[in-house]
């Protein structure tokens, strides 16, 4: 799995190890973790590169400023005891922090986290029933892609200015779960993974969802999108795609692309949002 790219060289994610290339010849392994867990995502920052473990707890953030030389930053188990693992990491430019998603089964969804130096300063941003992996950061807000095991699926907005999240919760019928892996933006068009089914799916506004293509049967969890100006590429359980923009565009306007996710009724979001206020009584329950 190759992660990122910076200052020259490259970070690949294999089995428990991270390794470390400028030529893409050449390998060094420069971090190893338990057997059970996996680098999943990486992204580079005003401070460096940050790398996020995924898998049994603790997991933890790792930095490094000069590619080769690693240290912890934190554990999941710091924003929340009750949590099993980090999900995702994306750096935010606008406010120089990097946002994280955590799970499962704890309240803390959201946070957040900020290098200048030696000093390390973190702090939990959205606290609720509603799990996440993907995030996707404009200006204003962020974006995020609903890993839920009490919603089908859903689309999170939270403002980092109001401390808000809005949920739109969305359905794939026949599907008890839609997981979000990753989900980006070209353009106008939405773009998305999905772990569960393993599938790319579009949209124009982030409720109604179009199927660009379904692994059958579904060989990864774990797909992964990259989009540039005119295309994007997704890797899949059994296969490298590259999807140019004009074909999804054409698709959507000759209505040629299957509906596949859509909003649910305002009965049955109620319902989750009970669900929801359940999850929290019970928790905080558990939290003490």
């Amino acid at each position: 799995m190759l992660l990122t790219r910076a200052n020259d060289t490259y970070l690949v994610s294999i089995d428990n190890s991270l390794y470390i290339s400028r030529d893409l010849i050449e390998w060094k392994r420069v971090l190893r973790l338990r057997p059970s867990n996996i680098i999943w995502h990486a992204c580079n920052t005003s401070e460096g590169i940050i790398a996020q473990e995924y898998g049994e707890a603790p997991t933890r953030l790792y930095v490094s400023s000069n590619d080769y030389s690693w240290k912890p930053l934190l554990s999941n188990v710091d924003l929340d005891p009750k949590s099993r693992h980090f999900h995702y990491i994306a750096y935010d430019s606008y406010r120089d922090i990097v946002w994280i998603t955590l799970g499962d089964g704890n309240l803390v969804r959201l946070a957040w986290v900020k290098i200048k130096g030696n000093r390390v300063k973190y702090e939990a941003a959205y606290r609720g029933p509603w799990q996440f992996v993907p995030i996707y950061i404009e200006e204003n807000k962020l974006i995020l892609g609903m890993d839920s095991g009490i919603a089908p699926g859903g689309i999170g907005i939270y403002s980092p200015e109001k401390n808000s999240m809005n949920v739109t919760f969305l359905e794939w019928p026949g599907i008890r779960h839609a997981q979000m892996t990753h989900i980006a933006k070209v353009q106008e068009l939405w773009l998305a993974t999905l772990g569960v089914p393993g599938a790319v799916i579009t949209s124009k506004n982030l409720v109604t969802w179009y199927l660009i293509h379904v692994d059958r049967p579904i060989r990864c969890y774990n797909m992964m999108l990259s989009t540039k100006e005119n295309m994007t590429v997704v890797c899949t359980g059994n296969k490298l795609m590259i999807i140019p923009l004009l074909r999804i565009m054409n698709m959507l306007n000759a209505r040629k692309a299957k509906k596949v996710m859509y909003k649910l009724s305002r009965t049955r979001e109620l319902i989750l949002k009970l669900k929801g206020f359940a999850f929290i009584l019970k928790r905080i329950e558990e939290y003490g």
